[in-house]
């Protein structure tokens, strides 16, 4: 992507050439062009940007992270970090461990010690421990959290549950919403979950609901560093011609106002005017 090489700190200018040549945008192309470079690149990559980590974290977790407009060049090094965290692991995977030599077969008395697995490999009691030991635990399965709403539709308010969950897979998270109430039964997957949100909304305007959280308001929006850190969960009421600030976050899902609810269309056009305000 294209970023002037004069605005990037002058800490971190001597990884331009880096960021010019893996700084792409777009997850699944980055991905590509990494699994395409060589060990010796990608190694180059990671050694360059491990070395500066310091300095690239006081750049990329300072103010400029709670803009919601950063710049080309915050993003390209953002894009660079995360280039260099998959090349890690890309090395990771394609360095082999050395096969180890294979145990001497079991005499007949030592075979009827032995214990069948689950497989029918039979190893000693001893030897099965081992193999339980050093197995890997198992990640626990994505959990829901549920919330009570309220939903608005001719002026009634219908008492609902909204359910979420991240499914932590490669190479990003899964949002899954679900909505139930009286009457009402929807659900969204999405990237985060103020993209999930929206979706629900938008099955409810068809029915002319409106859900009555914070996430629905007029002036609710996430910045890059909130969809980041919190999968948009927390994200910041605006106002127009000023810029954001913490005490301006508020958590999507919790309980707000009617008067300030609007349709996600509504809610898109305020966005667009905030930062056509805010950049004059």
């Amino acid at each position: 992507m294209k970023f002037d090489p004069m605005r990037v700190p002058e800490n971190v200018r001597h990884l331009v050439p880096l960021a010019e040549r893996w700084s792409v945008p777009e997850d699944g192309e980055r991905a590509d062009l990494l699994k395409a470079g060589s060990d010796a690149q990608l190694r180059e990559l990671v050694d360059a940007v491990t070395t500066s980590v310091d300095d690239l974290d006081r750049w990329l977790c300072g103010d400029e992270a709670l803009s919601p407009e950063p710049s080309d060049e915050y993003v390209a090094f953002s894009c660079l970090s995360m280039a260099a965290d998959l090349a890690d692991v890309l090395l990771a995977k394609r360095s082999r461990p050395v096969r180890p030599t294979p145990p001497m077969p079991p005499t007949a008395e030592m075979r009827e010690r032995l214990i069948p697995g689950p497989d029918g490999t039979r190893r000693t009691a001893a030897e099965w421990a081992e193999i339980a030991r050093k197995k890997p635990a198992r990640r626990p399965a994505s959990l829901w959290t549920e919330r009570a709403v309220t939903l608005i539709r001719d002026s009634r308010d219908v008492s609902g549950v909204l359910r979420w969950r991240v499914e932590h897979v490669h190479p990003r998270p899964k949002c899954h919403l679900r909505l139930r109430a009286c009457g009402v039964d929807v659900a969204a997957h999405g990237s985060d979950l103020f993209v999930g949100l929206k979706e629900i909304r938008r099955q409810l305007e068809e029915t002319g609901h409106q859900i009555a959280v914070q996430g629905a308001r007029l002036n609710t929006q996430p910045s890059g560093m909130l969809l980041s850190m919190t999968l948009g969960q927390q994200a910041y009421l605006l106002t127009v011609g000023a810029s954001v600030k913490m005490e301006d976050i508020v958590d999507i899902f919790d309980p707000a106002d009617v008067e300030t609810l609007a349709s996600v269309d509504e809610q898109e056009r305020f966005y667009r005017g905030w930062l056509i305000d805010l950049s004059r």
